[in-house]
């Protein structure tokens, strides 16, 4: 943290508020990049904690992963199709063809 007694004691408390948003913002990036979305210690917590405001308001779509990907009941559905495949859509468990 910035030494601020050099500064007015307002802008002593600005400073260190922006110290305190700056490392909240941090933590959601690093929150963000573990894939951490919601509960405690996450992306939706630092946010409410940068702006109580926002409670309620947030509704994180938490990304989808490969793994979270189901191939077509039907492999031969894509059969016809101008790349012969299927691809995953982002609509967790079902898979379209690539048209």
């Amino acid at each position: 943290m910035t030494d601020v007694s050099q500064y007015s004691d307002d802008q002593a408390a600005q400073i260190t508020q922006l110290q305190e948003q700056q490392s909240l913002f941090t933590q959601a990036l690093a929150a963000a990049v573990s894939g951490k979305w919601t509960g405690a210690g996450s992306v939706e917590a630092f946010l409410y904690a940068l702006d109580p405001n926002l409670q309620g308001t947030i509704t994180p779509d938490v990304p989808i992963t490969e793994s979270d990907y189901e191939a077509p009941d039907d492999p031969k559905a894509c059969a016809g199709t101008r790349t012969g495949s299927c691809h995953p859509t982002r609509t967790r468990g079902r898979a379209a063809c690539a048209r």
